[in-house]
């Protein structure tokens, strides 16, 4: 590793010395538990030679240290043309997806979903806040979002309210197949964390919702469906 520091650094990559800009970045491409981790790597090595062969100097390598198979990528952000690399959230996005094409091509099922859209509120631990914890050095804990906040209400907003409409389109369809689809939606949607929280809320008698805006959170649920 510091041989291929010391060869990025004095190859005309414009990487001083000492300086405070970011001259590299990392990315984690992660699937869930039990998913082939030889299919991750393998899908991680074409989605970064597709991504930045041509353009950017990069490095990978897959961490059997956890159960969910894990690759990260470092990427130089000064490229071979001089630019440097300032991905937006779209460049996210279309990074996910590709590295979700990537699994597909070789029998894994993945798709590129946000973790909002999927109910999940776990995020994973940072490598920098591992890292700190294996030295004994204390970290903060990033852990679960604070559902009980108005804040993450209304981040999951727009999603409850996008699961709602697909629910309720669905619903009123005349193919049983759909309206069973929507039945699944609704008892997703109720099983997520932030439901689970509000209806925790709304059922304590003694201690009412906090603000107008957990009442408005809840009405953006898809409804009981019953047919």
């Amino acid at each position: 590793m510091w041989d291929l520091v010391q060869m990025w650094r004095s190859a005309g990559r414009g990487i001083e010395e000492t300086g405070t800009r970011r001259e590299a970045f990392n990315l984690m491409l992660s699937m869930p538990p039990g998913t082939d981790r030889a299919a991750v790597k393998d899908a991680v090595r074409a989605f970064a030679r597709e991504e930045f062969g041509d353009q950017r100097d990069y490095v990978f390598a897959a961490h059997d240290d956890e159960a969910h198979p894990h690759v990260h990528v470092v990427v130089l952000a000064r490229g071979r043309d001089g630019g440097r690399l300032n991905p937006r959230k779209a460049d996210l996005q279309r990074w996910r997806e590709r590295f979700a094409q990537e699994l597909r091509d070789r029998g894994i099922d993945a798709n590129a979903t946000p973790r909002r859209t999927r109910g999940v509120t776990q995020r994973y631990e940072q490598q920098a806040t591992k890292h700190m914890r294996a030295r004994g050095v204390a970290a903060r804990e990033r852990g679960q979002l604070p559902l009980d906040s108005a804040a993450a209400f209304d981040a999951y907003l727009p999603t409850l309210s996008a699961w709602r409409a697909v629910a309720s389109i669905l619903a009123a369809s005349t193919n049983g197949g759909d309206r069973g689809m929507a039945r699944s939606i609704a008892n997703f949607v109720r099983r997520t964390p932030v439901m689970v929280v509000v209806r925790d809320t709304r059922n304590e008698e003694t201690k009412p919702p906090s603000n107008a805006r957990k009442e408005r959170h809840l009405d953006s649920a898809p409804p009981d469906i019953e047919h």
